[in-house]
């Protein structure tokens, strides 16, 4: 079954849906442990890649956007170069490391948490085969965002509240 989600990369775009497509994020995972799971789950490499986004939007972040109207958490003010915004490298290996993590999650039988996860990150419908399950978007009290420690850890110098140590 092809994916009907186009992704739009652009840095700072209003109808931006991903910071990554899915041939960057092969690159990524080549020879990564488990890029096994992601090659075998092409049907969802888009979908994931654009829940790992909104997932990665739910956080509270250092500084301002780069623009009011952008979609996504970022690019940040401080993320331009010749001025133009671009996304960083570390939060384009977040990403792809909280698709994965979504990724394993479900293939591990498709546990409670995955599910949670998709519809904490705004999926409201899922379709595998005949199988068709549809959720209700989450209200505020049921928002929680697990993140992979990989992605936490490239994401960590930009988080609200974490401590940089060594300056």
């Amino acid at each position: 079954m092809a994916s009907s989600i186009t992704l739009d990369v652009t840095p700072g775009g209003e109808d931006s849906n991903s910071y990554n497509i899915v041939a960057q994020a092969e690159t990524y995972l080549d020879g990564h442990l488990d890029e096994s799971v992601w090659n075998d789950n092409p049907e969802f490499q888009e979908a994931a890649l654009v829940a790992a986004a909104r997932q990665m939007n739910m956080l509270v972040y250092r500084g301002s956007r780069y623009s009011s109207t952008q979609a996504l958490a970022f690019p940040r003010s401080v993320h331009v170069s010749s001025g133009n915004p671009y996304i960083s490298q570390d939060v384009r290996f977040a990403q792809v490391e909280q698709a994965l993590f979504m990724l394993k999650q479900m293939v591990r039988g498709g546990s409670s948490d995955a599910r949670e996860q998709l519809i904490a990150a705004g999926v409201t419908k899922a379709q595998i085969g005949d199988v068709v399950e549809e959720y209700e978007k989450p209200g505020i009290a049921q928002t929680r965002v697990t993140l992979s420690e990989r992605a936490r850890g490239y994401l960590r110098p930009y988080l609200a509240g974490t401590v940089r140590r060594g300056f």
